[in-house]
């Protein structure tokens, strides 16, 4: 179920998210700030580490009928199919049903759709451009999502049990906010009275300005692997960022091999035999110094990277995929088309190390298996606020519409695990952020399986019985990953067992 580790926190009353005194404290404060304006308030709070509490923010609760009581009589509308809602947002519209529960159905919501979920995530806010209304069997009218639905004038009612399963069998409804009533079909009454949603983008200022500016910002036009790949080339600064990125890992770990001080900072990782990882120590990642070129994973003071290194030893590898005779022959025409896709070339696909850049919070994987390149980037620790993990993956050896498949599928995996993906061709990132040192770890493991487990799978998603053996297995695998308490970190202890063979284990030393 996606999201359902950020989610047990509200949901487990051994873990509430506020103590009792804090909560009568917000509360307070709450009361306060509405009897000064005259109206609810929805509030952005801090509490400093003596326990006083700061209003950073406040705006109204846009809560109050906004129909004339006049224009409408409730006795002569139909029999409702749900009734007893919360208005999260006012107003009146119709739609087709559109039940959201995972990556895939988001990605196809329709323009003018009504989004009917489960919880009110915040992952839906990408779509209220396209929604005509929002549903939601739970939700809280100061979340994210209920703010934005108000501020873009779209109806919104939280609360209706059972609603995903009530209304997926509706063509269409008519959402009536106000009254939080869901009615089948439009209902003309209704829509005869409905007051059109405010439209901040097409046409105006502010979208003009912003599509102006984002042709300057959002585009990505430089290959890393391309002979292009250069200063002189950036068009956007989305490449200028990408260029500088690149080319400040490349030369940290040149910078690194040929400074007398490099043998101190940078080992080769070791899990019982010698892996082709190499472990950057970018403060104190490792429990104290460590003689020799090697360090053993034992001694790997960063939780992140010993999170991601055991979701990647979790289960063992069954090597590539059997690969149908159209998948095999797309490898070898992007091989003779592009060579970079050549091993006897020797290029960066094949001659660069897997480097993991480590402190004791902090880990930032950046490896290449084969033709494709992933990242797991994380920071976790005891400040919640600032603990996030990513996964990135990009590239492959076969042709460009199974790559694409590729990272549709990845992204579908890692939606279904609590991950907000965004994939652009054949990219795929997905981040969480805001959990506690428990549900980050489930969240490591789940990247650092992911980072093993996707190899050479672009070959086979032309073969739909393939693909659904594959994400059956995989979606098994991350829910017992999520599901599983992991054992405790501990520094100079014996490693994480380590499962798989050198021949199916791509973290070994065996090629």
């Amino acid at each position: 179920m996606p999201c359902a580790i950020r989610l047990r926190a509200l949901a487990d009353p051994e873990r509430p998210v506020l103590d009792d005194d804090t909560a009568c404290a917000v509360a307070e404060l709450a009361l306060r700030v509405e009897a000064l304006e005259g109206k609810p308030q929805s509030l952005t709070w801090v509490r400093t580490p003596g326990g006083a509490l700061r209003l950073l923010l406040t705006r109204p609760m846009i809560l109050a009928n906004l129909l004339p009581h006049d224009a409408l009589d409730e006795a002569e509308l139909p029999p409702p199919l749900a009734a007893g809602g919360v208005t999260a947002s006012p107003g009146i519209a119709c739609g087709p049903v559109h039940v959201v529960r995972t990556w895939d159905d988001a990605r196809n919501f329709p323009v003018g759709g009504v989004l009917v979920a489960a919880r009110d995530l915040y992952q839906w806010i990408a779509l209220l451009d396209r929604a005509a209304a929002v549903i939601t069997e739970e939700g809280i009218l100061s979340g994210r999502l209920g703010s934005l639905a108000r501020e873009f004038g779209k109806p919104a009612v939280f609360g209706l049990p059972g609603a995903t399963r009530k209304l997926a069998a509706q063509d269409k409804v008519t959402v009536y906010g106000d009254g939080g009533l869901i009615f089948s079909g439009c209902v003309d009454s209704l829509l005869a009275v409905a007051r059109p949603p405010r439209d901040f983008m097409p046409g105006s200022p502010v979208y003009r300005t912003l599509q102006h500016a984002g042709e300057h910002i959002l585009p990505l036009t430089l290959d890393p692997d391309s002979a292009d790949f250069k200063a002189a080339n950036c068009r956007t600064y989305h490449d200028i960022a990408r260029y500088c990125h690149e080319k400040a890992v490349g030369s940290m770990f040149t910078f690194g091999s040929h400074q007398k001080h490099a043998p101190e900072h940078v080992k080769q990782l070791r899990d019982g035999v010698l892996k082709q990882f190499w472990v950057v120590n970018l403060d104190d990642g490792f429990d104290g110094p460590v003689k020799g070129p090697v360090v053993d994973v034992s001694r790997i003071a960063s939780l992140p990277m010993r999170y991601v290194w055991q979701g990647m030893n979790a289960y063992p590898w069954q090597g590539p995929p059997p690969v149908d005779g159209k998948g095999f022959l797309s490898v070898l025409f992007e091989a003779t088309a592009n060579p970079h896709l050549d091993p006897a070339a020797q290029t960066a696909y094949f001659s660069e190390k897997n480097y993991f850049l480590v402190a004791r919070d902090y880990c930032s994987l950046h490896s290449r298996f084969g033709f494709h390149f992933v990242s797991v980037e994380s920071r976790l620790g005891e400040r919640t606020s600032e603990n996030y993990v990513v996964f990135q993956l990009r590239g492959g050896a076969a042709n460009i519409e199974r790559r694409i498949l590729r990272v549709r599928f990845v992204a579908d995996i890692l939606w279904e695990c609590g991950f907000a993906p965004v994939v652009r061709n054949d990219a795929v990132a997905a981040r969480v952020e805001g959990m506690d040192m428990r549900d980050g770890a489930h969240f490591l493991e789940v990247a650092g399986y992911m980072t093993i487990h996707t190899r050479q799978l672009d070959m086979i998603m032309a073969d739909p019985a393939q693909v659904e053996a594959h994400r059956a297995a995989m979606l098994e695998h991350c829910r017992t990953l999520i599901t599983t308490p992991p054992p405790p970190v501990e520094v100079g202890a014996p490693s994480f067992p380590v499962v798989g063979s050198a021949a199916t284990d791509p973290t070994s030393g065996v090629s």
